[in-house]
């Protein structure tokens, strides 16, 4: 059922989804974590609000997480913390938040458009919420970006597995390892589905640029 809710609530949303100008920020979380962006965590993302286990201004950790990515809308773990409150059955649009998980999603890429996590980030929700079509197209975008690094070719790579494309996760499993990662598991799982890496000269060789890609 709720994997329907959000089907249905992504029909519906816009790349608007309120203002980005706030009264604090908005800061960038790749720049300001450690700048601007500690009084924000201090007072609202502490670790009880992003493990979910309560609220620091209110009983539910709604509103903290809310405040937190308005202060930041590409704040890394408020986003992660986000999505775990709507998977974990608090509905569309959780209990003291303005904006739905797609919406803090889309704010988060259209403040910083540049940053391959909000993507990544957006893409793991949208597997775990069984809208594979809309994870897929947030790869695509994640793989524009240039220049991807090593450790955002390997979760490519686990995430296009997880979808079946393993054609596609060769292809970044093999750019992770020419960036220096390669990951076991994902190695053997490759291989068993009949896509083991190639020798880093084919691979070089044969690996399609992201833009030649459907």
């Amino acid at each position: 059922m709720l994997s329907v809710q959000l089907s249905l609530a992504a029909a519906q949303v816009s790349w608007n989804c309120g203002p980005l100008e706030n009264g604090y920020g908005p800061y960038d979380y790749r720049k300001e974590r450690t700048g601007k962006l500690p009084i924000v965590d201090g007072a609202h993302f502490t670790p009880e609000v992003e493990t979910l286990i309560r609220g620091h201004t209110a009983v539910h950790p709604g509103g903290d997480i809310d405040y937190t990515l308005r202060a930041s809308p590409n704040h890394h773990r408020a986003l992660a913390a986000m999505a775990r409150l709507t998977e974990r059955g608090d509905g569309i649009q959780p209990r003291n938040m303005r904006y739905s998980a797609d919406c803090w999603f889309l704010r988060g890429i259209r403040f910083a458009a540049d940053d391959p996590v909000v993507r990544l980030l957006y893409a793991q929700h949208l597997m775990r919420v069984k809208r594979p079509a809309d994870a897929l197209k947030q790869l695509q975008g994640l793989e524009a970006l240039q220049p991807p690094e090593a450790l955002t070719w390997i979760n490519l790579a686990l995430l296009y597995a997880e979808l079946g494309r393993f054609e596609e996760a060769r292809n970044c499993a093999e750019r992770a390892r020419a960036l220096g990662i390669e990951r076991e598991p994902l190695t053997a799982r490759l291989a068993a589905e009949g896509f083991p890496l190639r020798a880093p000269e084919a691979a070089s060789a044969v690996a399609p640029a992201a833009s030649d890609r459907p």
